[in-house]
């Protein structure tokens, strides 16, 4: 039985292999009557496959005359086709390609500059700046635009550029550091030197922008970031390959970098050149260093009002203007409730908002500063500068923007809008 068993497995796998064979001829017999009919369509018309042929023909040449516009198109700036990624992998190795074009002409290669190894910078420091002089008085220079500010609007000055020129680069704004090397630098230098506002500015500054030049030509700048030393050595490819590759750029290969020509005009040839590792720090005018420093501080329950002393003190003159911190009831429960300790019976915080005023005198010469209940009322306003004045004059209290009396004493702070702060002045009444 075991053995009539194997005889039929046998028998079995043999019948499946014939059929398959039986279904690979029939494919194959397919093709052919394939073929066979294809023949004989073309015996009986032989004319429609020629004209088909000849078709293909123009297109062919028509691609080659394509390929060869392409090609000088490319030789025009120095480079070559050297075919797809399934081209390069049947013809060979690619830094093969790459040495063998090197040799016969200068052809790009990755990592490489792209600034030409012959051409030339030319810079005159001298028409440099008269060019910036001339497109300062067309930005605008001195005049003053109108800047929208909370309290309303009020003209400023455009801030200008700080532009400092050495001999070696430039610094724009605050930095960092650019050599006349790079090319942005270059075009930035070209811009200047043929009286057009630099074009990497014109979408910011579509209007154009004064700028503020420092001219320090006869001072070199040691950038700290080019004096860092790197791996001094030749790489090498792995496998043991010491040749450097046409396709990896090697850190030796610095004739790209250094082969620009800079030739520098300057009022001052033959003069001693200075180096300097500080880059320049632009000069804050007093407005600028103002707005940096806090408008007030809270120092134990008192506003201390920074920016008008530190003006004052650059005036020179602190004799005619007084600040006055008017001590109100809300002042002292706030005094209260930060001077009693933890776990006693402090002074519970106020249920409403609290407004701080700034209020002008008359003259303008002094300040009165208060912390009121929203819900105070014009009246207790007026009480409490009455209190610190010691004239009395009659006067009215007015809004600063828009300009509004504040005639009824009645009205809440919160109702006159003076909430959470509001800035006031004291106008003399006409008799």
């Amino acid at each position: 039985m075991g053995s009539m068993m194997s005889r039929i497995t046998q028998l079995e796998l043999k019948v499946q292999y014939y059929a398959k064979e039986i279904i690979d001829k029939d494919k194959k017999i397919s093709i052919l009557e394939e073929k066979v009919k294809l023949l004989n369509r073309l015996k009986e018309n032989p004319d429609s496959e020629t004209e088909k042929v000849k078709e293909l023909e123009l297109k062919c040449e028509s691609l080659l005359e394509q390929i060869k516009d392409m090609e000088d198109f490319l030789a025009d700036y120095g480079m070559m086709w050297v075919g797809s990624a399934e081209d390069t992998a049947a013809s060979g190795n690619v830094g093969d390609v790459y040495d063998e074009l090197a040799e016969e002409t200068d052809v790009w290669r990755p990592g490489t500059s792209l600034v030409g190894q012959t051409s030339s910078l030319h810079i005159d420091f001298d028409k440099i700046i008269k060019s910036i002089r001339e497109l300062n008085v067309l930005a605008g220079e001195g005049e003053k635009k109108i800047q929208h500010t909370v309290n309303g609007a009020r003209l400023r000055a455009q801030e200008p550029i700080p532009l400092t020129l050495y001999a070696n680069g430039i610094f724009m704004f605050n930095g960092p550091f650019r050599s006349y090397q790079e090319p942005e630098t270059q075009q930035c230098i070209r811009d200047l030197s043929d009286g057009y506002f630099p074009s990497e500015l014109q979408k910011r500054y579509p209007d154009g922008i004064p700028f503020q030049i420092s001219d320090k030509r006869d001072t070199v700048f040691k950038d700290a970031r080019t004096d860092r030393e790197f791996f001094p050595g030749t790489g090498h490819l792995l496998g043991g390959e010491s040749k450097p590759s046409r396709l990896v750029p090697s850190n030796l290969d610095k004739s790209t970098s250094t082969n620009l020509e800079v030739n520098v005009t300057t009022s001052s040839d033959g003069k001693k050149l200075y180096e300097s590792t500080q880059p320049p720090r632009p000069q804050l005018s007093v407005d600028q260093f103002l707005n940096k420093l806090p408008s007030s501080v809270l120092r134990d329950g008192k506003v201390i009002d920074v920016r008008s002393s530190v003006a004052d003190s650059f005036k020179g003159d602190t004799s005619k203007v007084g600040v006055t911190v008017i001590e109100t009831p809300i002042v002292q429960e706030i005094k209260d409730r930060l001077s009693s300790p933890r776990g006693t019976n402090r002074p519970l915080s106020a249920t409403c908002s609290i407004t701080t005023l700034r209020i002008k005198s008359e003259s303008g010469d002094h300040t009165y500063i208060m912390k009121m209940r929203s819900n105070d009322t014009i009246a207790d306003v007026r009480k409490h500068i009455d209190a610190q004045r010691k004239s009395q004059s009659s006067y009215d209290v007015v809004t600063t923007y828009p300009n509004k009396v504040l005639s009824d004493e009645t009205a809440t702070l919160e109702q006159c809008g003076l909430i959470p702060n509001a800035a006031l002045l004291l106008r003399s009444r006409k008799k």
